[in-house]
């Protein structure tokens, strides 16, 4: 049906589900951080561009190294560092890939090509904000 006037949309704001996984031992990991999850046993572990690991979400807060399990963010929006060059208006809409604790990437520039999340916005030529909703494997 046509609109003819303005409508209230009822919506939720949704800052991130968090849940409680398993992350590798002896590993300490920071708040904040992206994180990848191992193919082996489904530990997570801090970000990077490493083989045999999918998106694992975005820590909640520090993990010490003798903690065994941490909360993770599996759906919200959050910035990060963008090391691929400048970001535009142009960015909005293409999905990055993990390459560090903080940066993404987009592909062809890492070489494992971890989809984490769609860029949403640009907040400057280095910094973006990305939704990671539909991502965490």
């Amino acid at each position: 049906m046509t609109l003819t006037a303005a409508r209230e949309t009822k919506r939720s704001i949704d800052n991130g589900v968090v849940s409680s996984t398993p992350k590798k031992h002896a590993t300490a990991i920071y708040g904040g951080s992206l994180l990848n999850r191992l193919t082996s046993d489904g530990h997570v572990q801090p970000g990077a561009d490493t083989a045999s690991t999918t998106f694992g979400g975005v820590a909640v807060r520090d993990a010490a190294a003798a903690d065994t399990y941490m909360d993770i963010y599996t759906k919200g929006t959050f910035e990060f560092t963008f090391g691929a060059g400048s970001l535009t208006e142009a960015s909005i809409g293409v999905v990055v890939y993990v390459n560090g604790e903080d940066t993404v990437d987009v592909a062809g520039t890492t070489t494992n090509d971890i989809a984490c999340g769609v860029i949403r916005e640009v907040v400057s030529a280095t910094k973006c904000r990305v939704a990671i909703d539909g991502y965490v494997k």
